[in-house]
């Protein structure tokens, strides 16, 4: 049986495109690892801002009211 004959660097190409394709999925997940690390920590900053008193909250110039609109906003908002 004869094989299909194929452009000179068909395969070169193909091995390419898969390469570039790996690459490309490679950095989207290290990009969404990076976004979770970061709602990730602002999840835990905005629960350690929550646990202030009053005299921690004027140490650091902020009133209660910032807090709390600090507080309102999902975690994926910065």
């Amino acid at each position: 049986m004869a094989m299909a004959y194929r452009a000179p660097g068909f395969f070169d190409r193909r091995l390419n495109m898969a390469a570039s394709l790996l690459a490309s999925i490679e950095l989207t997940l290290h990009q969404f690892g990076q976004t979770l690390q970061a709602c990730h920590a602002r999840v835990r900053m905005r629960r350690r801002l929550s646990q202030l008193d009053e005299r921690a909250l004027h140490q650091f110039g902020l009133s209660r009211a910032e807090v709390l609109k600090e507080l309102k906003k999902p975690f994926w908002v910065a």
